[in-house]
């Protein structure tokens, strides 16, 4: 939904935009548990 010019990128307006649309959100705990060892998780 982010990436919305498709090209598998996402630009910092589309991040934004993302933002402004409730389309990102902060991670729960159980997610970043999950993450743990990944470079997200890092």
């Amino acid at each position: 939904m982010v990436d919305s010019d498709s090209n598998d990128r996402i630009k910092k307006s589309e991040f934004e935009e993302g933002c402004k649309k409730g389309w990102i959100k902060s991670a729960d705990d159980s997610t970043m548990e999950n993450m743990e060892g990944t470079p997200a998780g890092e």
